[in-house]
């Protein structure tokens, strides 16, 4: 009996060592719906992938920052080379989210990186991240919201079809905007002192810095996939190819020609390309179209990192019960339902200038997270160089990525001290 007793006392003493194990690891992970148990809808492949980069990154961005950023910079050449300079960086960027992915094949992207990557003082990098994430402006209205939230709430298949959909026809409109553009170009004597001619110098720095962080705001949504790999069929090697397609897909559509990129507003510009093609209501509508499949992906992307988030028992007394995957729908449903609740809350918030309020803030707080990200990526493997990683980056293109991201990071707090110099938009032609 003694023996008896003393070996159940050690299974015991074993079992709770285990479970204490397992709750210092990841507070929620004894749950039935933790990334271990529950059975995932493996609902996104190649170019299911690729397409909620894309629904996400073609937004009103790619329409109203080309005019803010050429009022930066003081010409049509200087802007589209800050946007080829933004796609390799972005490029980059997504290259190192690939092996960040392809080693670490879990929902939540950044929010997972850091908690492994830096998981002291207490994985303060990741919940600091995930609070900036969460409460973050979405200034959209509440009908989008309502209608989005709910088709993504009973099936993910219809979110998936729907946003791949939306992406599709948004990249159809932008090479119709391109070929259009391309083709009002062929009567025009294009030089190098009108293309460049009123480029500013290299002493506004801050104009730079300001006009690349309107540039990547036009690029936002590349890592989207990341936050969603558990839904994903083998993102081991799927993701090297969904990630960098979808940059290079808006990479290329991001070419608009200066004759579209003088004005500051989508309003403006799709009145522009209305009197081209005679229907400035089509393209009012094709841009309507390019904002509700923007908020498609976000909401799907997001709601997979609140979920993920509270996995890692960083949302009090709620981690419960919002990282829960609904076992009918196998849909993050409460953390959709979460997400719907504070978006309506935060429209109702009166702003002023509230475009410019989402791109700086928004951009502001994501550029220090992609540096982070990069760090992450290095500290992993000194820390954990036996994991498998199925891709790998080479490590100077990391330390590059991370010296811009910094470099932008100082030049715009630099630029809060002193305005950035604008140009008068009738130089411009």
């Amino acid at each position: 009996m003694p023996e008896d007793g003393e070996t159940s006392g050690g299974s015991e003493t074993q079992i709770t060592q285990i479970l204490n194990d397992a709750i210092h690891i990841a507070p929620s992970s004894s749950s039935i719906y933790s990334r271990n148990f529950f059975n995932y809808d493996k609902v996104l492949g190649i170019f299911g992938g690729m397409w909620l980069n894309v629904n996400l990154m073609i937004g009103s961005g790619i329409y109203a920052t080309p005019g803010q950023v050429m009022k930066l910079t003081g010409s049509g050449g200087m802007t589209l080379i800050m946007y080829v300079i933004g796609f390799f960086y972005v490029m980059i960027g997504s290259f190192i989210y690939v092996e960040l992915g392809s080693t670490i094949s879990e929902s939540g992207g950044e929010q997972i990186y850091f908690e492994k990557a830096f998981p002291n003082p207490k994985k303060m990098v990741a919940y600091i991240f995930s609070f900036s994430t969460i409460v973050k402006y979405r200034l959209v209205a509440f009908g989008i919201i309502s209608i989005v939230t709910v088709y993504h709430l009973f099936s993910n298949k219809v979110a998936v079809w729907i946003n791949q959909i939306l992406a599709v026809i948004k990249v159809l409109t932008l090479f119709g905007v391109v070929i259009i553009g391309f083709t009002k170009m062929k009567n025009i004597n294009i030089h190098s002192e009108k293309f460049f001619g009123n480029t500013k110098e290299i002493k506004y720095y801050n104009n730079y810095s300001s006009s690349m962080l309107k540039v990547l705001f036009a690029y936002s949504g590349w890592n989207t996939l990341n936050y969603s790999l558990d839904e994903m069929r083998n993102p081991k090697k799927r993701l090297r190819i969904s990630n960098p397609a979808s940059v290079l897909i808006v990479g290329i559509l991001l070419t608009v020609p200066k004759e579209y990129i003088d004005q500051s507003t989508p309003e403006i510009m799709s009145a522009k390309l209305g009197d081209v093609i005679g229907s400035a209501v089509a393209i009012s509508i094709l841009i309507a179209i390019s904002c509700f499949g923007a908020v498609g992906s976000d909401i799907w992307g997001n709601s997979r990192l609140i979920a993920s988030v509270a996995k890692a028992g960083f949302i009090p007394a709620f981690s419960p019960v919002l990282q829960k995957f609904d076992e009918r729908w196998n849909t993050p449903f409460n953390a959709l339902i979460f997400q719907w609740c504070y978006l309506t809350f935060i429209i109702c918030l009166p702003l002023d200038k509230p475009y410019d309020a989402l791109v700086n803030m928004s951009q502001n707080t994501y550029i220090i997270f992609y540096f982070m990200s990069a760090i992450g990526l290095l500290v992993l493997r000194e820390t954990e160089p036996d994991r498998e990683r199925p891709f790998r980056i080479d490590t100077s293109w990391v330390y590059l990525f991370i010296f811009f991201s910094l470099a932008i990071f100082v030049g715009v707090r630099n630029s809060n001290s002193t305005p950035p110099e604008s140009v008068n938009s009738n130089t411009l032609t």
